[in-house]
């Protein structure tokens, strides 16, 4: 059985967002729930900042493509360049943050509840990089 040895509030980042109890179980396990509620709380799962961000930019790769094919010679085509340099350079950030402090994952809501949004981060850890040992 879990019983609760500490919490947190996390707090609405946008207007639509509700508040959000984080609990530190004795087990060690964390729940995540509406504060009022007793018992149960939200499913949520992992996910690499570095896949969030290329999913986010996946969806103005489509729009570039779309728009490079109705118009390759003008917006269509700076647009496509704009993007794929966003891309380049957003590669090399992460490239380095990797290399400099790790992964960084964000814990996020799993799916839709009522007043809670599919995606909503609730948590963001650092796993710190492996060390390499010399041979």
């Amino acid at each position: 059985m879990k019983t609760e040895k500490s919490a947190r509030t996390i707090p609405p980042v946008f207007p639509t967002d509700n508040t959000i109890l984080e609990v530190k179980n004795e087990d060690g396990s964390i729940d995540y729930r509406y504060p009022a509620a007793m018992t149960g709380g939200f499913d949520v799962c992992e996910e690499d900042l570095r896949d969030r961000i290329t999913a986010i930019l996946e969806r103005f790769k489509i729009l570039a493509a779309m728009l490079y094919d109705y118009d390759e010679q003008g917006i269509g085509y700076v647009y496509n360049a704009l993007v794929e340099h966003a891309q380049h350079e957003i590669y090399e950030i992460f490239h380095f943050m990797d290399e400099a402090i790790g992964a960084i994952e964000c814990t996020t809501i799993a799916k839709n509840y009522n007043g809670m949004r599919q995606g909503r981060c609730v948590a963001v850890t650092i796993k710190p990089k492996e060390v390499r040992h010399a041979a």
